[in-house]
């Protein structure tokens, strides 16, 4: 029998190799069951806790870890993505309070949770103050005043905890108002207050100056609270054609974004059109200022982190998941414990001042470690909120 020449060079059939691929392209996306916490949020806190920890630590000083905590700087820092996904994540949590436990409950709750943050702002105000009187570190004196202060959140209190403090109690009316349908009050009014302020920064500041402007940055909040509130409601609006559309706006300002952070980055163009020497005055401001231009990077941008986390959620989870979600989960005591360290511990060591580049990106990274070692063995936890 005559052998034919399909019979010594059979088709090779891609169908196992396509299956293959599309079987591991649907394992990218994050999945969750209805119950389950989001973890892709822990994730992102987890990196902003962790942006936030190495900035600290690395202050006016250069490391090639900035890259990954936004410190470049980029339009964005962990402290944006802390404070939004803060709100995300109280929506999410007093949305299902208040459904079982009425406003009072959900109310009581948040009032416990207000108290834990200014026992601590208050708490590391007075570490500070005796840290400052004993005789190995300076012997310095006190005075009734400065302890007053601290109480009293006027000066010497830790200023994030103070400031998140004042987030907290706000969440009170603006949760009351989302559970009585009332968001577009809620909304406007804080848009309100931010517009005024970005008109004249001398108005609606509260008495005493924390390290960012509360009239400004409790839009982002706010707006966090929305999400998270109702996020089922938002899932259910946002399909088809809309979906698509917002995603493809989001992905756009997110790509824009690291066009222009190249180019300040490596100077491809040397001298940008005017209109993107707008953008990047407008858009690239620090955290004393939130002009429109930022505040829609600010946002675009972490609504880009959420999706791409959710797209690439099993190499990311397998990557980075074992790190950042912890810090995540624990961010209050993450943040405690870094101020103890940082601010107090390595401020005595001469050579951690002097670390450069490589060196520093390695000390930073090791402390980071110890950090999460710490999370993994809970040490202190019955003693340190989180």
């Amino acid at each position: 029998m005559a052998v034919t020449p399909d019979a010594l060079n059979p088709p090779v059939s891609l169908e196992p190799w396509t299956a293959g691929v599309m079987r591991r392209l649907r394992a990218l996306p994050y999945y969750r069951a209805a119950a389950d916490r989001d973890i892709r949020l822990d994730f992102l806190r987890g990196w902003c806790i962790f942006s936030m920890v190495v900035d600290h630590a690395a202050g006016q000083r250069s490391s090639p870890i900035f890259a990954l905590t936004g410190n470049g700087p980029w339009p964005i820092t962990g402290a944006h993505g802390f404070v939004m996904l803060s709100g995300i994540v109280m929506g999410l949590l007093y949305a299902g309070i208040i459904r079982k436990e009425g406003e009072r409950g959900a109310l009581q709750k948040l009032a416990g949770r207000a108290l834990k943050l200014y026992l601590v702002a208050v708490g590391l105000g007075l570490f500070d103050i005796v840290w400052t009187v004993l005789p190995w570190i300076g012997g310095g004196a006190t005075s009734f005043e400065a302890i007053r202060n601290v109480l009293l959140l006027h000066s010497g209190s830790d200023d994030l905890m103070t400031f998140y403090f004042i987030l907290v109690i706000l969440a009170g009316p603006v949760l009351l108002a989302l559970h009585r349908r009332l968001w577009p009050l809620a909304l406007g009014t804080s848009i309100a207050v931010w517009l005024v302020h970005n008109h004249d920064e001398r108005l609606l500041n509260l008495p005493v100056t924390y390290f960012v402007p509360v009239a400004d940055w409790q839009l982002i909040f706010v707006v966090g609270l929305l999400i998270g509130y109702h996020r089922e409601a938002i899932g259910r609006r946002l399909r088809g054609p809309l979906r698509t559309a917002f995603i493809a706006g989001v992905m756009a300002i997110f790509s824009l974004t690291v066009l222009i952070q190249s180019n300040l980055l490596f100077h491809f163009v040397e001298t940008p059109p005017a209109w993107l020497a707008q953008v990047q005055q407008d858009g690239w401001q620090g955290y004393d200022h939130n002009p429109p231009l930022h505040m829609l990077l600010v946002f675009g941008n972490l609504t880009a982190l959420y999706y791409l986390v959710s797209w690439l959620w099993a190499p990311l989870a397998r990557v980075a998941g074992w790190f950042f979600i912890p810090l995540g989960q624990a961010a209050l005591y993450v943040y405690i414990v870094h101020s103890l360290l940082v601010f107090y511990l390595l401020a005595l060591t001469p050579l951690f001042g002097e670390l450069q580049g490589l060196w520093l990106t390695v000390s930073l990274l090791g402390l980071m470690l110890v950090i999460w070692v710490m999370v993994k063995k809970q040490f202190l936890f019955a003693i340190i909120p989180r």
